[in-house]
């Protein structure tokens, strides 16, 4: 599998900058939809629960950039997560393929 940053000789500042512009431009978004009419009349969730997920999702997203610019360093994990704003309802659909690290690096890759 080639890396998007080899593919498209892309740097890490351009694609942080691509990621945080287009998070902010969905999470405008949602906060939109969340706080439109047709939310409340629907039952929408409590707004300050989805914005915690948002902070979760864009750390590990974060983290997920910086680890894909790390040569030696390869992990998949990825999660699909479907939220019903009707109903609340949620399903989530997970994968991960465990990471090599060169030896010298493996204790900070270590649970705490």
């Amino acid at each position: 599998m080639q890396r998007r940053h080899d593919l498209e000789k892309q740097d890490l500042a351009t694609a942080m900058r691509e990621f945080v512009q287009e998070f902010e431009h969905s999470t405008a978004r949602i906060d939109q939809i969340l706080h439109s009419e047709y939310a409340h009349r629907q039952g929408a969730p409590d707004p300050d629960i989805v914005f915690d997920w948002m902070d979760v999702v864009f750390r590990q997203s974060i983290y997920a950039i910086l680890s894909t610019w790390i040569d030696d360093k390869t992990e998949t994990r990825s999660v699909s997560i479907r939220i019903a704003l009707a109903t609340g309802e949620t399903e989530e659909a997970w994968t991960h393929e465990p990471m090599t690290v060169p030896r010298k690096y493996r204790r900070a890759t270590k649970r705490i």
